[in-house]
């Protein structure tokens, strides 16, 4: 079986930084997209008994394993989801330090969203409000980043046009989250 790496994302990051001028809303966006890839780092086997939750000030990803077993097995692992995951930091922009696996603070979640097509869960209440279709981006923005993913090397275009429509989705519902805000 052919081995994809995501390495050509080199400058995702920078497009995000080049959009977003509020730097809460690049990191938010750029940690998201990092989850998103969570499955295609630590593989079939633990895409749905783990979960990224958090990136905490001392650059550590925090991951909800579904028990104590899956937990003991990812700290076998550790070193090669570094490595796996170093493609997808560098080109976000983001320092991962350590990867904390914690079983204690797994929550199993009845319906868990396709992050592609719908907005992020979200403790706020206005998050169940959000239609990507309402939100406007700038063209500006939009061809930035067409133009970000087209330059890239990926497994095929199925995956750049997810790639695409998920980067857009983030920045639509980062959006949306500062006009709720404000509001």
């Amino acid at each position: 079986m052919k081995r994809i790496l995501y390495s050509g994302l080199e400058n995702i990051g920078d497009v995000v930084n080049s959009i977003v001028k509020d730097t809460d809303l690049q990191n938010g966006i750029q940690k998201s997209m990092l989850f998103k890839f969570w499955g295609k780092i630590v593989g079939k086997k633990f895409e749905k008994i783990t979960r990224p939750v958090s990136i905490n000030n001392k650059g550590e990803l925090i991951v909800a394993c579904a028990n104590s077993m899956v937990t003991s097995e990812l700290l076998i692992f550790k070193t090669d989801i570094q490595k796996k995951m170093q493609p997808y930091t560098k080109s976000l922009n983001i320092n991962i330090s350590d990867i904390v696996f914690s079983h204690k603070i797994w929550r199993q979640e009845k319906n868990t969203p396709d992050y592609t097509d719908t907005a992020p869960e979200s403790t706020n209440a206005h998050a169940k409000k959000f239609n990507p279709d309402l939100i406007e981006l700038d063209e500006n923005e939009l061809a930035m980043i067409r133009s970000s993913v087209e330059k890239n090397t990926f497994a095929s275009k199925q995956q750049r046009e997810k790639m695409l429509k998920a980067i857009i989705n983030d920045l639509k519902y980062q959006k949306f989250l500062s006009m709720s805000d404000k509001n």
